[in-house]
């Protein structure tokens, strides 16, 4: 009786504490500024300054992993460990699939070409009509929107490696690129091209970027984190987003 009710005693102690696997949270991201990326050896980015603080809220000993998109999707899709990975931005294919604590911030995803190519599209449809090369990263949000769309597969450039989305298109390889605006002005001018030179073409999507729980992390942990983001205020986020933007 005695050893049943130290049991008893225990399990209730156990449960006070919220996910008390705290460290085994796994945190993944990818280079993809201004969002999120590294710089002299430094995580930076308005999303990694938004997870920063949670992460310290939650007084979590974990830290953020920068890996490849390729390997976030790998962790957060087949870890048995709970994983979470940012930025990630939600549609209908991916809402199902994941937990999520947002939105962090919306934006645009934007057809670029060159000013010389004398390309004057005005949606997808007519690029998809008109049988050109799209490029665009693999596996992204846009990458998704495509497919659903039926653009065909044949005309679909994909790559992991944004900095050779840009390279391709100012080479003359692929005629358009669809890319987040912000990340992709950031890696041109890093890569010391001009946007002077390129066109913006029209607005593909309007996205929300989130952070992207796998399914087998606790509600409870899911929860907290929207939580901790919710008393970020308004100030402090838009102060975030223009040290970043601005830049």
């Amino acid at each position: 009786m005695l050893f049943k009710n130290k049991i008893t005693i225990f399990l209730l102690i156990v449960s006070f504490f919220p996910f008390s696997t705290k460290a085994e949270l796994k945190i993944y991201t990818e280079e993809f500024p201004p969002f999120n990326y590294t710089e002299n050896g430094k995580l930076k980015g308005f999303s990694v300054e938004i997870v920063k603080r949670i992460i310290k809220k939650e007084g979590l000993k974990t830290k953020i992993i920068m890996t490849s998109w390729a390997r976030c999707l790998q962790y957060l899709n087949n870890s048995q460990k709970p994983v979470a990975v940012f930025t990630m931005a939600m549609n209908e294919v991916r809402r199902p699939l994941y937990k999520w604590v947002g939105p962090i911030k919306s934006t645009n995803i934007v057809a670029f070409s060159l000013k010389k190519s004398g390309h004057k599209f005005k949606n997808i449809n007519e690029i998809k009509k008109s049988g050109l090369i799209v490029g665009i990263c693999n596996k992204c949000n846009s990458y998704d929107i495509l497919l659903k769309m039926r653009f065909p597969k044949n005309s679909i450039d994909g790559t992991y490696n944004m900095g050779d989305l840009v390279k391709k298109l100012y080479y003359g390889r692929i005629p358009v690129v669809v890319f987040e605006e912000n990340a992709f002005e950031k890696i041109t001018r890093s890569l010391n091209y001009s946007m002077d030179k390129l066109n913006k073409l029209f607005v593909f999507k309007t996205k929300t970027t989130w952070i992207a729980f796998s399914k087998n992390t606790p509600n409870s942990v899911v929860e907290r984190w929207q939580k901790a983001f919710d008393n970020i205020s308004i100030d402090d986020k838009n102060k975030i987003f223009s040290k970043y933007l601005n830049n």
